[in-house]
């Protein structure tokens, strides 16, 4: 393990969690899939479903 994992591990993190969370953090702010996939190299889905779970209500309910 290298050293900055180290310091993760004794913070209680991972460092996919830290990423995971900075991903949803910046989907908060910018509400862009574009922005996302360039920053983050995330695919459609992934980037659309971070948008989704950050603004849910701007997700549309359609009746069935």
């Amino acid at each position: 393990m290298d050293a900055i994992g180290k310091v993760f591990k004794r913070a209680g993190l991972s460092m996919q969690t830290l990423r995971q969370d900075r991903i949803l953090h910046e989907a908060f702010e910018t509400e862009d899939p574009i922005r996302l996939i360039r920053l983050f190299g995330i695919n459609d889905t992934t980037a659309m479903r971070n948008i989704k779970a950050a603004h849910p209500e701007r997700t549309a309910h359609l009746p069935r």
